[in-house]
């Protein structure tokens, strides 16, 4: 019987550390370095979406996203464009920074189109040393679209 409410004890005793182990581990915001890291990457990314400049936009994706968008990227001649004339009158923003256990951010954009349309983007980036683009995009997480006000 002892050893039963031992083990039990034992039990709740972990359990009760577990989520604490795991807040420990994942930060619960970036630092002001991080953040300011990330706001002027992103900048860098949207100002070159917006004048369609594809050797920029290169820079700063990594990983999943270079992979998968290299060939647009560099082979169809029509595609910055396609961003200016997609992009014009847009806007660009953060809207949330969210440490990830592995040292990534996921970077929520807010991106306001001049027709009106808004979509909020979860982005995942991570950190490069040593390179002009210190964080990339390396994939996305999902999209949810909002399409214009009703008037």
């Amino acid at each position: 019987m002892k050893t039963i409410f031992a083990h039990a004890t034992l039990a709740l005793m972990l359990c009760g550390l577990c989520p604490v182990a795991l807040r420990a581990q994942v930060p619960s915001s970036p630092s002001a370095a991080q953040v300011r890291e990330i706001r002027s990457s992103f900048d860098t990314l949207f100002r070159a979406m917006k004048d369609g400049n594809v050797a920029v936009i290169e820079q700063y994706f990594a990983g999943q996203m270079s992979a998968e968008d290299k060939k647009l990227l560099e082979q169809n001649t029509k595609y910055p464009a396609f961003l200016r004339n997609f992009y014009k009158g847009a806007t660009f923003g953060i809207s949330k920074l969210t440490p990830a256990s592995d040292g990534n951010v996921i970077v929520d954009v807010v991106i306001q189109l001049g027709s009106g349309s808004r979509s909020v983007t979860r982005l995942e980036a991570k950190r490069f040393d040593g390179v002009p683009a210190r964080w990339k995009v390396t994939g996305v997480m999902h999209d949810r679209i909002r399409s214009a006000p009703e008037k």
